[in-house]
């Protein structure tokens, strides 16, 4: 009798399954003998019953037409089936199925084909089908990830004022690493920044920067006038800027009679009020 060659291979790696069988034929006809291809023979589907003769008062023939009927039931009970793989994607699938799935079922077997790109599966008819199934899935996922990581998107953030934009580039908002394909495009007659890049990098960097703005905090400094004009003039501006350097997270700016102190959070804003009072005595 000929099968499929890769059910036949299975049965005979797989000592339960195997044993099964043999039991099942004994039982219609004890004393039968069943003899099993060889992976490298030429007709490797190939099984061969061998019967004593006729028993229980059947015939040779009719106990030879049952045997035959309930192995190919018995194998019809296996399936196998292969799961082709974009090549784009093999590398990436390979690290994930050995991540994913470090131990199969031993009643499935799997076989990665990494000249083909493509997984072949044997093993009982509803677990062949449940792991080409979440063989399917983890290949669409990978398809998907790809599409994903290819597609770039444009996002407005509006009503951005000069001094929101400053505490943001102070607090590192728009530096990405190399890795990274999100870009941060200042619109200053607008008031917009805008975001361009992978849609979970767009979406992430807008939410933080939202997050940001809101639990920021500020607080006005009223000073004499020749302070104010001492301030206007480059070289103070930029010397202030230096004491201050260290205090991260933080920025200031003139506004009227008034100097504005802009920062992440309201202990910061104190510390620059109070170094600034001190150097200048503001």
């Amino acid at each position: 009798m000929n099968f499929d060659p890769r059910i036949v291979q299975f049965v005979v790696q797989t000592d339960a399954v195997r044993s099964r069988i043999e039991a099942s034929l004994s039982d219609l006809s004890p004393g039968c003998t069943i003899t099993w291809p060889d992976a490298n023979a030429s007709d490797s589907g190939a099984v061969e019953i061998a019967f004593a003769g006729a028993n229980n008062g059947m015939s040779s023939v009719t106990i030879s037409k049952t045997c035959r009927e309930r192995l190919i039931e018995l194998l019809n009970m296996i399936e196998a089936g292969n799961v082709d793989i974009l090549r784009d994607i093999w590398p990436n699938f390979v690290e994930r199925w050995e991540k994913e799935f470090p131990e199969v079922d031993k009643s499935v077997v799997v076989q990665l084909d990494r000249g083909k790109c493509c997984v072949h599966v044997v093993g009982e008819r509803e677990k062949c089908r449940k792991m080409i199934d979440e063989l399917s899935h983890l290949q669409s996922v990978l398809v998907d990830e790809i599409q994903r990581s290819k597609l770039q998107i444009s996002e407005p953030i509006r009503d951005i004022s000069r001094h929101k934009l400053s505490l943001l580039q102070a607090c590192g908002f728009f530096q990405t690493g190399s890795a990274s394909s999100l870009t941060a495009t200042v619109v200053d007659s607008d008031n917009v920044v805008v975001l361009e890049g992978q849609p979970d990098e767009v979406f992430d960097c807008k939410m933080k920067v939202y997050q940001m703005l809101a639990s920021a905090h500020s607080e006005a400094v009223h000073v004499d006038d020749y302070v104010l004009d001492v301030l206007k003039r480059e070289p103070f501006c930029r010397h202030l800027d230096q004491l201050l350097k260290p205090i991260s997270g933080v920025v200031w700016y003139t506004a009227g009679k008034k100097i504005e102190v802009y920062g992440e959070n309201q202990d910061k804003v104190s510390h620059l009020i109070l170094a600034g009072s001190t150097s200048y005595s503001l």
